[in-house]
């Protein structure tokens, strides 16, 4: 896998920090590690085209 990498910078709230470090934690992975198989999850999630346009509506 030659995949470039990119970098990508967000701010979320300490109390959310928190809980995704306990949860990653819980998991035995690293924060980076967890926040990156959520993306993916969602990326690749069936029927999420249908709870985006629910969002939007």
């Amino acid at each position: 896998m030659n995949d470039k990498l990119t970098r990508m910078s967000i701010d979320i709230a300490q109390k959310e920090h928190k809980k995704i470090k306990m949860r990653a934690a819980k998991e035995g992975v690293s924060i980076r590690e967890f926040v990156i198989d959520c993306i993916q999850d969602k990326i690749d999630c069936q029927g999420c085209e249908k709870d985006l346009k629910k969002r939007k509506s």
